[in-house]
């Protein structure tokens, strides 16, 4: 396999063909908190796709947010955001929104 260098992130993403579409998972559970169906799916589909497991919002102190991401061993892209403690409620989408906005693949 060829790897190409990604401008946004600095990490190698593995080129698969051109008509090889996306998958993108929204999920409440935590990717390595156990290893379920789920995990079992995507692990298969990120052979032939490139696979983003997207996490809820991990709380943090202080008023950095971050997209922390990383690449487990089958090729899976764990994305995990991070926002400041505090947030209301009501805040979390749109904070969500405009933080993560910038991060395009």
């Amino acid at each position: 396999m060829v790897a190409q260098k990604s401008n946004i992130l600095s990490k190698n993403f593995r080129v698969i063909g051109q008509d090889a579409l996306d998958i993108v998972c929204l999920s409440p559970k935590r990717w390595n908190l156990i290893y379920q169906k789920p995990q079992h799916l995507l692990n298969h589909c990120a052979a032939g796709h490139r696979v983003f497991f997207i996490e809820e919002p991990i709380f943090i102190p202080g008023e950095v947010c971050r997209l922390e991401v990383t690449q487990d061993k089958n090729g899976v892209w764990v994305v995990v955001p991070q926002l400041p403690q505090g947030l209301s409620e009501d805040a979390v989408n749109p904070d969500l929104k405009v933080r993560s906005s910038p991060v395009v693949y």
